[in-house]
């Protein structure tokens, strides 16, 4: 299946749109934590977040918007590495072979590989941005994934999510290290002083 390149391309910020600098801040003082997690319903601004933080944190950005032909750990590990390649074009061209097996993948080999590659093959601080990752949390494969690279994240890598729902994040073993931000609904609701 081809990749539609706006899904791993970082959507460009409609014009007057406020931007949170409350939220930018938050976000920024934790951002030494393997994953911070913006979750919502529809409408709050997560995905605004997400556009304003990548332009604002003046490091490497790798877009990920989900979509929902996006089911399956073959077809999510192949979008993801398609998007680390938007920024680092030689990335991970080990991994193709895998990335395109039709047959079961084990989500932890293919989490240490990838994992491996970030290790081998980048040096500069790089921020994993998934949009809409509530497509993808009934999938346990996806999800088992994510769990195992969240684990074992290098610092040079972190991983921000937008979401509406909690479901698919290991946050319990996250919030027990101090590893885990979340940004709520109660935190994007606009405050008198935004307004």
């Amino acid at each position: 299946m081809a990749i539609a390149i706006p899904t791993i391309r970082q959507p460009q910020r409609r014009p007057k749109v406020l931007r949170r600098l409350r939220l930018l801040d938050l976000i920024h003082q934790n951002v030494h934590r393997k994953l911070t997690f913006i979750c919502a319903p529809a409408g709050y601004g997560k995905t605004t977040l997400l556009i304003d933080f990548a332009e604002d944190a003046n490091v490497v950005s790798c877009w990920y918007q989900i979509d929902s032909n996006d089911l399956g750990l073959s077809q999510f590990f192949r979008h993801l590495l398609v998007s680390v390649r938007e920024k680092y074009p030689n990335f991970g061209t080990a991994l193709d072979e895998i990335s395109f097996q039709r047959t079961s993948i084990n989500p932890r080999s293919l989490a240490t590989e990838l994992i491996n590659e970030f290790i081998a093959e980048i040096n500069d601080f790089t921020l994993l941005i998934f949009d809409d990752y509530h497509i993808v949390t009934e999938d346990i494969e996806i999800i088992s994934f994510v769990e195992h690279l969240l684990e074992f994240l290098p610092d040079h890598i972190r991983i921000v999510i937008g979401s509406r729902s909690v479901y698919g994040i290991p946050t319990a073993l996250l919030y027990v290290n101090e590893e885990l931000v979340i940004v709520n609904d109660e935190d994007l609701r606009f405050r008198a002083s935004e307004v």
